[in-house]
């Protein structure tokens, strides 16, 4: 199958399993086959785009004849159609927003307290709490340095969002151990990032891997899965 059949499929969401996965594996390692399927992007909504006003002027034109309404009536749910698809195109933003949220503290800081505590972990997630993202993000950086856990880089990057500097998340998430109990929910932040910046096939890539694990993070990425 030629590249340009492939792709138009992927983006029509025409694929079988096989040949969706063989366009997220050259996407991972091909350039310019990531460039052609960007490409391919622009001119389908584009030609939504143009269809969309074609039909509006051929309305214009036949208002006044006896067979406006029948035209109308035709054309108006293909305009509805095209307005769907653009809308879908365009509402990136406020998919990020309906899925987004901080995470919570559960574990470490003020959570855990008694012997174990460590003074600077406490100050961490207190200013995490009382949305002091940079004070937390700087001390998060020094504990990780100190003991290493998972847990301060999931912490550190989603301080990284809130401080608007969500290219650096993934850098963050991907030195989370792939076995750690933070390695799911650090892949849940990553998509939420790539998505904010609208790198939608690299999100989708991620969201696609965690859809196959169970529960409601699996769930969760499956449903955003199907909205891109």
């Amino acid at each position: 199958m030629e590249d340009e059949e492939l792709i138009r499929k992927y983006i029509r969401n025409q694929c079988s399993d096989d040949e969706r996965q063989q366009v997220q594996k050259r996407l991972e390692s091909d350039n310019s086959f990531k460039t052609l399927l960007e490409e391919e992007r622009i001119v389908t909504v584009g030609i939504g785009l143009a269809e969309r006003e074609r039909l509006k002027q051929s309305l214009k034109k036949e208002r006044g004849n006896k067979s406006y309404w029948y035209a109308a009536a035709a054309i108006v749910p293909l305009l509805i159609l095209s307005y769907l698809f653009i809308k879908t195109d365009k509402d990136y933003k406020q998919l990020y927003a309906d899925n987004y949220e901080v995470y919570g503290v559960y574990e470490f800081g003020q959570e855990r307290g008694g012997e174990d505590s460590d003074e600077l972990e406490i100050s961490a997630f207190g200013a995490y709490k009382n949305g002091q993202f940079q004070k937390a993000f700087d001390e998060l950086e020094k504990l990780y340095d100190k003991y290493g856990k998972d847990g301060y880089l999931l912490y550190q990057a989603v301080c990284l969002i809130e401080l608007d500097r969500a290219k650096e998340v993934v850098t963050k998430v991907d030195r989370i151990a792939e076995g750690s109990n933070y390695y799911q929910i650090g892949q849940w932040y990553k998509a939420l990032s790539l998505l904010n910046q609208e790198r939608i096939e690299e999100c989708r890539e991620v969201l696609s891997a965690l859809s196959k694990e169970s529960g409601g993070l699996g769930n969760r990425a499956t449903q955003l899965l199907d909205q891109l």
